[in-house]
């Protein structure tokens, strides 16, 4: 049976007084008005959700749900089975749609069949989204990506940041439903997209990225994702374990410990210097050697000239790669509590 409504916007929400009226704004300005809204409060103890049920009132597309605190996982995974839209599109409660969003991408939805359309998004900092001072590309490329192309095409997808984000696609819903295609609520703070979209490329039928830009995402210091939270670092070895399965099925096993592993590497010792003195000097360097005595890059990672900019990320490596474990938990100490 097919869906009457086009598309379901899903915003989970949580404490978003303060930026969440632009978010709605912003998907009620659309182009495009055949879409329903979902609004699910995750428990917020601000105002949010009586600025949800203000807007609903107002506006017959806006559905509000409200729930006890569960997480971002949760929330979204309650969505998917709420909504009754053709696609589904996700916006964070504190972020932009540009104008054009649903309608453009709809089109190249129906117009190929697609499963998932990806489209170009940008950050901008707190203080250039509330002047609106950004500017969005349209001048990008479409380009269409078929099931027999999967393997050649994924590395390049995964290299350019294009499988790391829900913001920025719409996605069939009975492709989701079908497949059972949702979050893995395990995931508190963070990896939760990428493990979907990755487990998603083994699936689709047809993938359309469209380089123009339509998502903003507004970039403050406040993100969970710039929190140390220390479940997040076992949930880190659990994404690398699945993300290299993901990889092998994909016939390109070898290069995930040439490339990604090495940015999974940097991102669990960044993450450890997130804590800010939550962690004592002993048990930072008992968190590096379990990431050492699990992944080995010795025999792969070589020191190579470098900018100034990538210095830092290369000094940690080559010092990961010769075994400076108490080096490297001194420098995070020393970080921690300067």
């Amino acid at each position: 049976m097919q869906s009457s409504t086009k598309i379901s916007v899903i915003m989970p929400i949580y404490n978003a007084e303060v930026y969440l009226g632009k978010a709605i704004d912003s998907v009620l300005e659309q182009s495009f008005v055949d879409f329903e809204l979902l609004l699910l409060d995750d428990g917020s103890h601000d105002d949010s959700l009586r600025i949800c049920k203000e807007y609903a009132a107002k506006d017959g597309r806006i559905k509000v749900y409200h729930q006890d605190n569960h997480g971002l996982c949760y929330t979204r995974n309650r969505g998917i089975r709420l909504a009754t839209g053709e696609y589904i599109a996700f916006i964070d409660n504190d972020d932009l749609f540009d104008k054009d969003l649903l309608k453009d991408n709809y089109k190249i939805a129906k117009d190929n069949d697609a499963d998932i359309v990806k489209f170009g998004y940008i950050f901008a900092t707190d203080d250039k989204v509330n002047r609106h001072e950004y500017f969005l590309k349209k001048t990008g490329d479409v380009q269409i990506i078929t099931s027999a192309q999967r393997d050649k095409e994924f590395f390049s997808m995964f290299a350019n940041n294009r499988l790391i984000f829900v913001w920025d696609a719409l996605f069939k819903r009975d492709f989701i439903i079908r497949n059972s295609f949702f979050f893995d609520e395990e995931y508190k703070h963070g990896h939760e997209d990428i493990d979907l979209c990755e487990r998603m490329w083994l699936s689709y039928h047809i993938f359309v990225y469209n380089a123009n830009e339509y998502y903003i995402h507004r970039d403050y210091t406040e993100s969970t994702s710039n929190k140390f939270y220390p479940d997040n670092i076992s949930l880190t070895f659990k994404l690398i374990e699945t993300e290299h399965n993901v990889f092998n099925q994909l016939n390109c096993g070898s290069q995930y410990w040439d490339y990604c592993l090495q940015k999974r590497i940097l991102y669990l010792i960044k993450y450890i210097s997130l804590s800010r003195g939550g962690l004592p000097l002993e048990n930072i360097r008992d968190v590096l050697r379990q990431i050492r005595s699990k992944y080995d890059i010795s025999s792969r990672y070589k020191m190579q000239a470098c900018s100034v900019r990538e210095f830092e990320k290369k000094t940690i490596l080559f010092l990961y790669q010769k075994r400076f474990i108490k080096i490297i938990s001194l420098i995070i100490w020393l970080k921690n509590h300067m």
